[in-house]
């Protein structure tokens, strides 16, 4: 074990929860506050044996992997800044051009914002897809029009790879990805969002309903059955 050298330090309660926090202030205050026990703990017991020691010794790994952890989520959280302001500078037909396969870049966004991958069964899922029908892709350009980005982490959600990952228990109801790019999907998501043409706001408040339906699996469920031209979800 370290030596773990005690200095006296004016800050010794446990911090409060910051107001409306980003995803990595909420984890670095987490982060705070198990320090601050870890430290007391050591403080009442500095020369912990036994089980104390054990403890401590584990308590200490704990905080080692969570600045490892920390530091990775800053540097995802940086990168996707910089990938949203740039976005907000392009113009809908440069937006339109980058890629969305493969998910690498979705699913580096979701964990930035803390939605990491579920499992090593489950895919990064594009709500407004990068290729799809006529109806689709106004839809994506509609939301390029508001300086979102395909792989912006609003526009994605964690999914079972297939019929035979579902069911588990963080996305007990959502479909499996393997299904979900229907006709009848790209009809619910076109007709969700490609008239929502003055407010960003509502766009993004839009988005985040439908990812959560698609997750909770709250979705209309006729996005998994068959081609239905006639389908009208407003209806």
């Amino acid at each position: 074990m370290k030596k773990v050298i005690l200095s006296k330090s004016p800050i010794q309660s446990i911090p409060a929860r910051p107001s409306n926090p980003t995803p990595l202030e909420l984890a670095i205050n987490r982060f705070q506050r198990e320090a601050v026990r870890v430290r007391q703990n050591l403080q009442q017991e500095p020369k912990p044996d036994g089980m104390a020691l054990k403890k401590i010794k584990e308590d200490l790994a704990f905080l080692d992997r969570e600045l490892i952890r920390i530091s990775t989520q800053s540097s995802l959280q940086s990168n996707l800044s910089e990938y949203r302001e740039s976005n907000k500078q392009k113009k809908s037909h440069e937006l339109v051009k980058e890629p969305h396969h493969p998910t690498k870049q979705l699913a580096s966004h979701l964990y930035a914002v803390a939605e990491p991958q579920p499992s090593k069964n489950h895919q990064a899922h594009h709500i407004v897809m990068g290729k799809g029908n006529a109806r689709m892709m106004r839809t994506r350009l509609q939301m390029h029009l508001y300086g979102i980005g395909i792989n912006d982490p609003v526009n994605g959600v964690w999914l079972p790879r297939s019929t035979a990952f579902e069911g588990h228990f963080t996305t007990p109801k959502a479909p499996p990805h393997s299904r979900i790019h229907s006709h009848n999907y790209q009809t619910w998501i076109s007709d969700s969002l490609v008239n929502i043409r003055k407010s960003e706001t509502q766009f993004v408040n839009k988005l985040r309903i439908i990812k959560l339906d698609i997750k909770n699996g709250t979705h209309p469920t006729k996005i998994l059955e068959k081609k239905d031209i006639n389908w009208s979800p407003s209806k």
